[in-house]
């Protein structure tokens, strides 16, 4: 497996909803390069049902639910431990991913060895209205490299790390 996206999610149903819808409806095949892992964090909504609801017909697709709140660093380990990609790609609920990005992206972690890499104009946070695909999809490097990266962001959806 080439690369893991991981959904973490605490009571916000709806917009894991609206991540799920623009994962699916890339063109790829999922199963084979890419994986979606759900794991929800003892949420008081429906998350977990809903995304077993979404994924049900997707391929190497995995929702867990969690006994207790983990925490959100430990919802995140949990995943990152769940993974079988090479790389993992933390997507938060909410966030969408722009039409036929994910494609492009697959192709540069297949051919580009990096350790770490920063997505760049891909999708804005809850919303993608207006958007236009840039030039340059994904900054990467490697771990002696990282400061040239020219645009960092702390946001976890905008990060792909190598395991």
């Amino acid at each position: 497996m080439l690369l893991t996206i991981c959904l973490p999610v605490f009571n916000d149903s709806r917009a894991l909803s609206t991540t799920i819808e623009s994962l699916l409806s890339q063109k790829i095949e999922w199963g084979t390069t890419a994986e979606i892992l759900v794991s929800d964090n003892f949420s008081e909504d429906n998350a977990a049902e809903q995304a077993k609801r979404q994924l049900a017909q997707t391929s190497g697709s995995r929702v867990f639910r969690q006994s207790e709140n983990l925490g959100f660093l430990g919802n995140l380990r949990f995943l990152s431990h769940a993974a079988t990609g090479e790389y993992i790609w933390f997507i938060g609920a909410g966030d969408t991913v722009v039409d036929d990005s994910l494609e492009i992206i697959l192709g540069i972690l297949a051919t580009k060895q990096f350790d770490w890499g920063t997505v760049r104009a891909l999708f804005d946070f809850h919303d993608n209205t207006g958007y236009f695909l840039p030039e340059q999809v994904l900054e990467a490097c490697d771990s002696q490299e990282i400061s040239k990266v020219a645009v960092f962001n702390h946001a976890i959806s905008m990060n792909i790390v190598r395991r």
